[in-house]
């Protein structure tokens, strides 16, 4: 009896934590028409696949854009909204010509993706305000 009340609260727990990581697990594709820096990586402008290369914690971003070697590794710090996105968005602090992606949200979920400010991005903040910019992107 015992078993059978374990292996039924087990199921329940792992069904549980499967449908977050599903819900999840999609793909944002953005044309961004600037250089950008996401993290501490400075990417070209162009066409971008946005992923979750690691399927257990959805806060590492994966950016892969259509040119050469325009590939980066992102760790953000993951907050949680009262409501859901109404649309995909990335936010950019923008410094003169310079842009710093800030965050990431995703269309119906309730989770804003930031990415910590970089030492570089503190250096050029202490000498201008940022202009945000909010960029619309396609999530699958």
């Amino acid at each position: 009896m015992k078993v059978r009340f374990l292996v039924a609260s087990l199921a329940l727990v792992l069904f549980a934590l499967a449908v977050p990581a599903r819900a999840q697990s999609g793909v944002i594709a953005v044309k961004i028409p600037y250089e950008f820096t996401a993290g501490n990586r400075k990417l070209a402008a162009g066409q971008y696949v946005i992923n979750r290369p690691i399927s257990t914690d959805p806060r590492v971003l994966g950016f892969r854009g259509d040119a050469k070697h325009q590939k980066a590794l992102v760790t953000t710090r993951a907050k949680t909204d009262e409501a859901p996105a109404t649309d995909t968005e990335l936010i950019f602090a923008r410094y003169g010509d310079v842009y710093y992606l800030r965050s990431v949200r995703v269309r119906g979920a309730r989770e804003l993706y930031e990415v910590p400010i970089s030492s570089a991005e503190r250096a050029v903040a202490a000498k201008a305000a940022a202009v945000m910019i909010t960029l619309k992107a396609e999530g699958k």
